[in-house]
């Protein structure tokens, strides 16, 4: 008797969450791809972006405001900036969750409205702040960035945002503003993980050592096929979020997108994991999204965003050198680190 009531319940649980799937799936998205606009590529996306007088508003509020910048195909740019500032809004842009109101994005000099979708979207590694983990071994939660290079009969819909969730109706998941990654499925879900080839394995191993995550691996009963809870509950804030950042990297992308997906990393090791990236990265565009400084002053290009407009850009050395906002902020963060407490608390300090 009790688990058939702990049976009903779950029943119940699941008949609720589809009920939300439902809602959602039937939405209308706000961003598709226009047939009369698309040019399918002649080649890969290579990953040189560039913003032109771009304008991004939320409800009539300005989250970005006459925002410009080109970030050459292979280099590094990193925004920096107060809560708030739009740095998401950036990225936002970058992967179409949004069009700008006013403005023209270009991704090898072609107009990104004009890039299909999944194209788009492929080209793209994406790390979120808040990361979802599957209770599955950690092996498989890093070869889930492999799943858009098998062969397609269904979709793995990936929420940019929010999470992530499976769909197997890809006639109708298409039609969201997501990240759209390829797997055949069949009955099993997570069948593709199970199925990589020797070259994968080998680039799973090698986006583990970028990471900065094999050391831990060593700690753990079964290394990298040591089960995990759902969402990653057994593992730290850093732990899942160089999990992430694997899983990013192992699927070779033209642009990496690190969106403050370094924040549970201690500096040491976020200098380390950006050291990694920059040698495989040589060839790829890399976009990291921060509020400490320390942690992209060896990015090409720094750019930082106050209110939704860039006030001061250039590399570290030239930004300290300006004495503006910039080295305000450095200051800050050195202070903190020498007095060990935050960096807002620093600001009252000095």
């Amino acid at each position: 008797m009790i688990a058939m009531g702990w049976t009903l319940s779950l029943i119940q649980q699941g008949l609720a969450s589809l009920g939300r799937l439902d809602e959602v799936m039937r939405r209308q998205p706000h961003i598709y791809d226009d047939p009369a606009k698309l040019k399918p590529a002649t080649q890969l996306i290579r990953g040189e972006i560039e913003f032109k007088d771009v304008t991004l508003t939320y409800d009539d509020l300005p989250a970005l405001e006459h925002v410009s910048f080109r970030v050459p195909a292979g280099s590094s740019l990193a925004v920096v900036g107060a809560t708030g500032s739009g740095k998401s809004s950036l990225v936002n842009l970058i992967t179409r969750v949004y069009d700008p109101q006013e403005g023209t994005i270009y991704v090898d000099d072609r107009e990104i409205s004009t890039i299909p979708l999944d194209e788009l979207r492929q080209a793209i590694g994406y790390v979120p702040q808040d990361n979802f983990l599957f209770s599955v071994p950690i092996r498989d939660n890093v070869a889930f960035g492999l799943l858009d290079e098998h062969s397609s009969q269904q979709r793995v819909i990936v929420s940019a945002r929010n999470s992530t969730f499976l769909a197997r109706n890809s006639s109708r998941a298409n039609r969201l503003p997501l990240f759209n990654l390829s797997v055949n499925l069949d009955n099993d879900p997570l069948r593709a993980l199970r199925e990589v080839s020797d070259d994968e394995r080998k680039r799973i191993g090698q986006a583990v050592e970028v990471a900065r995550l094999s050391k831990d691996l060593e700690q753990f009963p079964q290394g990298i096929d040591t089960m995990i809870g759902e969402r990653g509950v057994t593992l730290s804030g850093g732990q899942k979020q160089r999990t992430a950042i694997a899983r990013a990297i192992v699927r070779d992308p033209a642009i990496l997108i690190l969106d403050d997906s370094l924040s549970s990393v201690d500096t040491g090791t976020a200098s380390e994991i950006l050291a990694g990236l920059r040698e495989v990265m040589k060839q790829r565009t890399s976009i990291i999204i921060a509020q400490r400084i320390a942690t992209v002053q060896n990015a090409d290009q720094i750019i930082l965003l106050e209110d939704g407009r860039i006030v001061e850009r250039g590399s570290h050395m030239e930004l300290v050198a300006l004495g503006g906002r910039y080295t305000a902020m450095y200051r800050r963060e050195l202070l903190a680190q020498e007095l060990g407490i935050e960096p807002e608390v620093a600001a009252g300090v000095s």
